[in-house]
């Protein structure tokens, strides 16, 4: 135990670190950026040839808490991960802040698995993972990323009810905006989309068919959201886990509003946070949301912000 605090304390720092060299790299000139770090400059050359020729390459990298990592390029996140080794600070954060040894996670909208790898390596080997992707192509990429004894991974999607789905697939480079939806991107840079049908389930009957209680639930369901929420009423209620919720009020029709989605986590006795100014912060729900992530903590628990 005393190890994986230790390994915590590590991972902090590491993210301490990558967090201060994207900012500093992001104040420097285009010049200067080149010069400090060619590699990151050779990495946009190769996603934009990509792109152009519409092909795709694998390849590897390391994360800021120094594991190695399967990615694909162009693809968006892929590249963020390659060029910085971590992606939605406030997301990271709130794995390396909230997760202990031990803990059962859930990783709603797993896409290649960077945040179940990270997941993975907190709650160590008496902890369990529980990841979603729906789309194929993606879900093969999260099995190459994911391959722990205690990581079990769902090759469905999420939602408030037993069905069957049909999820736009974007294709390899716009994997991070599969949905049941329309992409979050302006409509204007709507990318084509192949319809596959998968299997869907609620995370009420998944925590009931694999008897397990979660303490953390990270739900970015690229704009079913609601629907998520919709079908863990009773996790909600019963075992409180901390959520991260990803939001944003980006113009997708017959989306819920931002604020609806976290009222509603706030009627099962949460309070919201967000990550300002080094920290989390209580957060002030508001009308209109850019994209970002918002963390729920349970008003019946205390936690050392």
């Amino acid at each position: 135990m005393d190890m994986l605090k230790k390994f915590a304390e590590h991972v902090e720092a590491h993210l301490n670190s990558a967090v201060h060299r994207r900012k500093r790299l992001s104040s420097l000139s285009w010049g200067k950026r080149l010069l400090t770090a060619p590699n990151m400059f050779a990495t946009t050359v190769q996603c934009s040839l990509l792109r152009h020729m519409n092909l795709d390459r694998k390849s590897s990298c390391t994360t800021f808490w120094g594991k190695k990592f399967n990615v694909i390029l162009p693809e968006v996140v892929s590249s963020e991960i390659l060029r910085f080794g971590y992606l939605e600070e406030a997301v990271a954060r709130a794995f390396v802040k909230f997760l202990s040894p031990g803990d059962t996670v859930i990783d709603v909208g797993g896409h290649i698995g960077f945040f179940s790898s990270l997941a993975l390596d907190l709650v160590g080997p008496n902890g369990q993972v529980h990841t979603f992707e729906p789309v194929p192509t993606t879900f093969a990429c999260l099995k190459r990323n994911c391959f722990e004894e205690n990581a079990y991974l769902n090759n469905a999607a999420v939602w408030c009810e037993n069905t069957e789905l049909e999820i736009n697939d974007y294709g390899t480079s716009f994997s991070a905006f599969n949905s049941v939806r329309d992409a979050r991107l302006p409509r204007i840079k709507q990318p084509k989309s192949n319809s596959v049908k998968v299997k869907a389930i609620t995370i009420d009957d998944y925590c009931n068919d694999k008897k397990i209680k979660p303490s953390f639930v990270k739900v970015d369901a690229e704009s079913a959201e609601k629907e998520v929420l919709q079908g863990m009423t009773n996790t909600l209620k019963n075992h409180q886990p901390i959520i991260c919720i990803e939001v944003g009020d980006l113009g997708v029709d017959h989306t819920a509003r931002s604020k609806e989605i976290i009222e509603f986590i706030m009627n099962f006795s949460y309070d919201s946070y967000e990550w300002r100014e080094n920290s989390f912060k209580k957060h002030k729900v508001r009308n209109d949301y850019k994209h970002s992530n918002i963390l729920m903590l349970p008003k019946n628990k205390s936690y050392t912000l």
